[in-house]
């Protein structure tokens, strides 16, 4: 552009940032990193490669490139989808935790579909051979050790979902830069009878959260045998909640050790052709318990529910629009937690062999 380049620093906001409140200190919340001769070094190669992109750039037609690992090498490519398009009906890149060096191999052998690799194809690990068996039977998957481990949950079991949101500069005393800060959580309580109940906690006011989250948590979870979660989310988010509030660590830690993770023990061994390689609670529920799923909700992600928050605590938001706002949210996170106990009660009920095919295909859903 014709600009002459001296230094190339990167300025990037400091994880190791603890907000002591009020005003930011933008003296340290800043780093400052000196990328020059790291830059430098890249001169030639940047030029070489914008040489070689300009005919692609300035070509009528899309170059011929066969689809391979560079599809998923050193990140998904953002064209995967175009690139895919009309290709087999299960794509060898649905296997769950697909390496480049196995779609490689894969391609090397002209194999693009799950149901044509070689049954004694050597490089497919536990998991992506669940996967094979489940879309080559066109059925669900379940060993039988899945029932075993959600049996042994001790009850009453807390079925509990945080959210949370994440500002990149901090608001509140003690918190670091993008560090989670909850605001809501469900918690679908199943009883050793078998019935189940529901508790729920939104944070509605623009102050800071945390000790009313953790306070109303702790108090809800009190006779819990065990907190069950889907993924690693939870526990995290209690660790750090420990951290800021030490007059309530002892009881934070407590939970964190009743927790159980259902997220592993479904990938372990679980599978469903409608996965498709995810095992995100929004692709596995509507999988294995078809009645249920989250198109009926206006909120669908975290994602969502984080920017929705924003519009619940601000007072200048019109009444009618933040009452509409909780209502969805507290929908999105209490259809998570009914969705965990779904599962529970689906992958842990009795086996149903599905004909004579192999122990752990059957044919519900």
């Amino acid at each position: 552009a014709g600009h002459q380049v001296s230094r190339a620093r990167l300025m990037l906001l400091d994880r190791e940032y603890v907000h002591p409140g009020g005003s930011p200190d933008l003296t340290r919340l800043f780093v400052l990193l000196d990328l020059t001769e790291k830059a430098r070094a890249l001169v030639p190669t940047i030029l070489r490669r914008l040489e070689e992109m300009r005919p692609v750039v300035e070509a009528s037609e899309v170059p011929a490139v066969a689809n391979g690992a560079q599809c998923l090498v050193p990140y998904r490519c953002p064209f995967f989808g175009h690139c895919h398009a009309g290709g087999p009906e299960h794509p060898v890149t649905d296997l769950p935790r697909l390496k480049p060096k196995q779609l490689a191999e894969l391609c090397a052998i002209g194999v693009d579909d799950i149901r044509h690799i070689p049954p004694q194809f050597p490089g497919l690990t536990p998991l992506q051979r669940r996967a094979y068996e489940a879309v080559k039977m066109d059925a669900a998957f379940r060993e039988p050790a899945v029932v075993d481990a959600l049996a042994a949950i001790p009850l009453p079991a807390h079925f509990v979902d945080f959210e949370t949101f994440a500002p990149a500069v901090p608001i509140y005393p003690g918190t670091r830069p993008f560090e989670q800060v909850p605001f809501q959580w469900s918690d679908h309580v199943l009883a050793a009878d078998g019935t189940v109940g529901h508790r729920e906690f939104l944070h509605d006011e623009d102050v800071d959260p945390r000790e009313a989250f953790a306070r109303s948590l702790l108090a809800a979870t009190e006779d819990a045998a065990s907190l069950v979660v889907y993924s690693s989310f939870e526990s995290e988010v209690l660790t750090v909640l420990a951290n800021q509030l030490p007059h309530l660590a002892p009881a934070l830690h407590d939970r964190r050790k009743r927790i159980v993770d259902l997220l592993p023990i479904v990938r372990d061994h679980c599978y469903h052709p409608r996965l498709r390689g995810s095992f995100s609670i929004k692709t596995v529920l509507p999988a294995f318990v078809p009645a249920l799923g989250y198109d009926d909700l206006v909120i669908r992600n975290g994602l969502t529910a984080s920017l929705s928050h924003a519009a619940l605590i601000d007072p200048m938001v019109d009444p009618v629009r933040r009452a509409e706002v909780r209502a969805q949210l507290l929908a999105y996170c209490g259809r998570d937690t009914e969705a965990m106990v779904a599962l529970y009660r689906v992958l842990g009920a009795p086996m149903k062999p599905f004909g004579t095919a192999a122990a752990g295909i059957w044919s519900g859903s």
